[in-house]
Formats: structure tokens, C-alpha cells, sequence
């Protein structure tokens, strides 16, 4: 089975959304909640895609 957590809280969800949200510029993938707490006027914040598994 495919596993992912997310960077920043470190839990586990079927649904992750694949980010840049800080320097350097590395993709990560984080939960819904985590990436509405980065991408508000946040000038490095692009988005990558969505995980599901």
C-alpha cells in the first residue's frame, strides 16, 4: 500500500496536495489543513497536484 505523510504535521492521509510553500524551492506534499495555514499570501507557494491513494 502507498504511504505518504505530510511534511509538516507528519500524518498520514489518503489526500495530499504536492506544494512549494519555502525556500529553497523543494515540491512536498501536505495535508488540506497544513496547506491552508502556508498558501495564504505566501509569495512562494505554488501548487504541484493532487495524491490520492
Amino acid at each position: 500500500m502507498r504511504e505518504k505523510y505530510c511534511e509538516i504535521c507528519g500524518k498520514e492521509f489518503s489526500t495530499m496536495y504536492r506544494i512549494r510553500y519555502k525556500e529553497p524551492k523543494a515540491w512536498v506534499f501536505v495535508c488540506e489543513g497544513c496547506l491552508l495555514k502556508v498558501k495564504p499570501n505566501n509569495p512562494h507557494y505554488r501548487y504541484g497536484g493532487t495524491w490520492k491513494k
